[in-house]
């Protein structure tokens, strides 16, 4: 189950105008996902869509891999995968 709460409003001025983005944090079990753009709660949405479909093994990692990108710390994740790849070789 997942719960989508606004954490707050941050105004930006760039060049001369303001836009204005909602962050949202996004809890699905233990992990929580900062959404600071519409996109990233779009892929979200994408990602839970797809993990209720029975998916082959090898698209099942890749959206299982998108996923982590939308962590705090996304980076861990690419270095993890980057040393998979790397003991191979």
């Amino acid at each position: 189950m997942c719960r989508k709460m606004l954490v707050n409003a941050v105004t930006s001025h760039k060049g001369g105008h303001s836009w204005m983005f909602k962050k949202y944090v996004v809890k699905q079990g233990k992990k929580k996902y900062l959404m600071d753009k519409p996109i990233d709660l779009k892929v979200f949405n994408l990602i839970k869509e797809l993990e209720s479909k029975k998916l082959k093994p090898e698209d099942k990692k890749l959206v299982n891999f998108i996923k982590t990108q939308l962590e705090k710390e996304w980076q861990k994740y690419l270095i993890l995968e980057l040393n998979k790849i790397k003991k191979k070789y």
